[in-house]
């Protein structure tokens, strides 16, 4: 909060390092390893090198009293975890399907490996249904406040991050490229 000179934590060949969460205590911090996959690994307070803890899995967050909970090809997936070795010692086992996962889309700039969920600390567990990102492109509606649709005629496409002007008369969203060699940017319509 004071500011400071940013440190890196790790270094990332050939891949990212992402979607940190914290380990209670300080203990360390949860990331996924995305490169053609995605894995789940635990990166101790004061190490540099990430350890793997569960392949083809994202996202995971610890939770109270011993296990991890990671999402894995739309399904919400735990496993039994000590948090003082900071291993994992069971197997994985599946807690509910069709959890909307950030990956499989056609649009790589989606596949962040981001999972719709979060577990409170009594353990309650909430989630956006949907499994892998649509393949399907969406479109930009109005929505007025009685709830009454009006779609916007423009092309369908990976919309994101949509945008009112102050006057609310025109709008601006995202649009993501399907693939690296179709144009991606910003589309503004009134």
């Amino acid at each position: 909060a004071a500011g400071g000179t940013p440190s890196r934590l790790t270094a990332a060949p050939g891949g990212t390092h992402r979607l940190p969460h914290h380990l209670p205590g300080g203990r360390g911090l949860l990331l996924t390893l995305s490169d053609f996959r995605s894995d789940v690994a635990v990166l101790p307070r004061g190490e540099t090198e990430p350890r793997l803890l569960v392949e083809s899995a994202t996202d995971a967050r610890y939770v109270e009293p011993s296990h991890l909970v990671f999402a894995r090809e739309g399904l919400l997936m735990a496993v039994p975890f000590d948090l003082d070795r900071l291993a994992v010692t069971g197997a994985p086992f599946a807690l509910e399907e069709d959890v909307l996962l950030a990956d499989g889309s056609g649009r790589p700039a989606l596949n962040s490996g981001a999972a719709q969920f979060d577990v409170s600390r009594s353990g309650t567990l909430v989630f956006a249904t949907g499994g892998l990102y649509p393949a399907e492109p969406s479109r930009v509606v109005w929505v007025d406040r009685s709830g009454r649709v009006e779609p916007i005629h423009t092309a369908t496409g990976g919309f994101a991050r949509p945008r009112l002007s102050p006057d609310g008369r025109r709008f601006a969203v995202s649009l993501g490229a399907a693939s690296p060699t179709e144009p991606s940017g910003i589309y503004i319509g009134d």
